[in-house]
């Protein structure tokens, strides 16, 4: 069950104290299969998983497993945090961005971004954390009480 609260419109939430509720996605994933896919498969599995953005900024890295394999992670998250029934047709409608800080953002496009609209998300808040063996993300899809864009 999603948590609900009143949002206080001073940290950037909804006007008039409405109601904002929060559905969260986790996703664990093995560093070894990523690699694996990306041995078997190639530049293939790459572009059918990544956009060329998220690609570079894997591939910039000594280590690119972690990388790709904490994308994945955060893309299996978003997906179920905007809690689609579907599965994912296109993963590149999902795109995982580090800003200049070193955080990461999430972009939505095509089918992701209208469930998203659909599903009055204004916000979604991502967390990935890697080592050699395993990848994890969480994150957080902010509803809110009218329709928005995220």
């Amino acid at each position: 069950m999603a948590a609900q609260r009143t949002c206080d419109p001073a940290l950037g939430g909804t006007s008039g104290g409405g109601l904002v509720s929060f559905t969260v996605g986790t996703d664990l994933c093995a560093v070894e299969d990523v690699e694996a896919s990306i041995l078997r498969f190639g530049d293939k599995y790459l572009r059918r998983v990544y956009t060329p953005r998220e690609i570079a900024e894997c591939e910039r890295r000594a280590e690119p497993g972690p990388a790709f394999a904490g994308r994945f992670a955060a893309k299996e998250a978003v997906f179920k945090s905007l809690r689609s029934s579907d599965p994912i047709a296109d993963w590149k409608a999902i795109e995982i961005e580090r800003t200049p800080g070193g955080w990461c953002e999430v972009r939505l496009a095509g089918a992701m971004q209208e469930l998203a609209r659909q599903r009055n998300v204004s916000h979604l808040s991502l967390s990935i954390s890697h080592e050699r063996q395993y990848a994890h993300a969480i994150a957080i899809a902010t509803i809110s009480a009218g329709p928005q864009t995220p």
